[in-house]
């Protein structure tokens, strides 16, 4: 017996728990924003899950900036060439923007 249509889809939350789960330390950043940028433009995503995908991104900044690759010191440029994969460096400031379109509209 089918009750989708009597109880409606049941909407699985995201929580910052589980996004972390979903980004171990190991993965690059530019693996972290994929992954953030996926749940964000998929629409068939709930707003909440939306809003705490953006929310997890604005507490945890630092996983999602790319670090700098001219410090000065070989090992340490190649270390973050790798850690950072090919990511974004205007990510967070794009989130950001998301965040204020949103507020203007409310």
């Amino acid at each position: 017996m089918d009750t989708s249509q009597i109880t409606g889809t049941t909407v699985r939350r995201i929580t910052p728990g589980y996004i972390s789960q979903r980004l171990p330390r190991t993965n690059t950043i530019a693996m972290n924003q994929a992954y953030i940028r996926k749940i964000i433009t998929n629409p068939r995503t709930p707003q909440c899950n939306r809003d705490a995908a953006i929310q997890y991104v604005m507490d945890n900044p630092d996983r999602f900036i790319p670090r700098s690759t001219n410090t000065g010191d070989p090992a340490h440029d190649n270390h973050n060439r790798m850690r950072n994969g090919s990511a974004d460096p205007c990510f967070v400031s794009r989130v950001r923007d998301i965040v204020k379109r949103n507020r203007r509209r409310l």
